[in-house]
């Protein structure tokens, strides 16, 4: 998959992120997170894409956004939009990328133990995005 190609779905991942700390659960991960997040996704080479992430307890309001520099975040995570797409499907945890060198996280490591509950939530609101069929089983 080309860079371009790639930069939908991080954006559609990111869209739902935002929805999601904004929506109806947006308050419990606000209780469980208790923190701000800047996301670099390693598009290829030379090009980053760059999300914040606040759920911190001080802010008015949770939101997930496009940024042009990392902000002051309490913790910054590095990962490839490869990797990323991988662990908003599942395919894998945050913790099992970090062993393996895909997530680099650089600040509060107790916040990197909890990015399974928000990739959980994004996970939950995208699954609703597409209608998929019941089974009849």
């Amino acid at each position: 998959m080309s860079d371009n190609a790639m930069s939908t779905p991080i954006a559609l991942i990111f869209d739902a992120m935002d929805r999601t700390v904004k929506g109806p659960s947006g308050k419990a991960l606000k209780r469980k997170f208790k923190g701000t997040v800047t996301f670099v996704v390693k598009m290829g080479a030379n090009e980053t894409l760059k999300y914040h992430l606040d759920l911190a307890p001080s802010s008015p309001a949770s939101s997930c956004v496009a940024v042009n520099e990392t902000k002051d975040a309490d913790l910054i995570a590095t990962i490839s939009a490869k990797d990323l797409v991988a662990l908003t499907k599942g395919e894998s945890t945050a913790q099992r990328s970090f062993m393996d060198g895909k997530l680099k996280v650089k600040g509060n490591m107790g916040l990197a133990m909890k990015f399974n509950v928000v990739i959980g939530a994004t996970r939950k609101t995208m699954q609703k995005d597409v209608k998929l069929p019941k089974s009849k089983l």
